[in-house]
């Protein structure tokens, strides 16, 4: 059976957290034919590969683990190589952390009922959906809606040749797609208040001290600067425009 909903994950470091998100989703979901989760590790990282192949047995069916070679480009060596790679089959892709806890018992059948249903009014398909983060207060104000860990149908991501934008390779791409879904000209972002995600991170508040997990990737932010500027003054417009067309073309 292929699920609705593919759950991303890539992960480096943080092997003595992963136990306790699998149990968290499988423990707090109604229904696990609905989804599957694709962790994603560095070949050289081998306590994660170990423990992710201990809880592939543990937790049987919908558990994927995917090895690679190390890269430097979150968006572009990580999400987009993985949906390049046909590893994802669900009908939409979710962004999650490796510091995540679901708070909402049934997160999966109510993400794709709403999400269905929004299809059904848009039958384009194209969407950009997040969830209702559990420190909502604490998340920067950007201008508009956004979440942490945003939700793509298959249709968004053939639209726009890419899960994340690959000028922005580390933590952060996610506000540039939520730029592009709340845009007049495309409006198509769905927040899911009723689906409570607890972002759990070292980084996410100011409140805890950073892993070297977090350390790398805001290196990564500061030297790939003039990288997301670029996007910024002359990718988005035709990312915003890409995404219009598609959408007016199926009125």
């Amino acid at each position: 059976m292929v699920p609705v909903l593919s759950l991303l994950c890539p992960t480096r470091g943080r092997y003595d957290r992963l136990r306790d998100l699998v149990f968290n989703l499988v423990s707090t979901c109604a229904n696990r034919a609905l989804w599957d989760v694709h962790f994603i590790y560095d070949f050289d990282d081998l306590e994660t590969e170990r423990v992710l192949l201990y809880i592939r047995g543990e937790f049987g069916s919908g558990i994927r683990v995917i090895g690679r070679e190390h890269g430097e480009n979150l968006s572009e060596d990580y999400y987009n190589w993985a949906w390049s790679m046909g590893l994802l089959r669900g009908q939409y892709v979710w962004i999650i952390g490796d510091d995540i806890r679901m708070q909402t018992h049934g997160w999966d059948e109510m993400a794709a009922g709403v999400l269905e249903g929004y299809v059904q009014r848009h039958p384009d398909g194209i969407v950009y959906a997040f969830a209702q983060d559990l420190h909502e207060d604490m998340k920067p104000d950007i201008g508009y809606p956004w979440g942490w860990f945003p939700i793509l149908s298959q249709e968004t991501i053939s639209t726009l040749g890419y899960i994340m934008p690959k000028e922005y390779p580390t933590w952060g791409a996610d506000t540039l797609l939520a730029g592009i879904f709340n845009h007049p000209s495309v409006g198509r972002s769905l927040h899911i208040p009723s689906i409570v995600i607890d972002h759990i991170s070292y980084h996410s508040y100011g409140n805890m001290e950073r892993d070297d997990t977090g350390f790398s990737m805001m290196w990564r932010h500061v030297h790939a600067a003039s990288g997301i500027a670029e996007y910024r003054d002359h990718k988005l417009d035709r990312d915003i425009q890409r995404v219009s067309q598609a959408i007016r073309r199926v009125r």
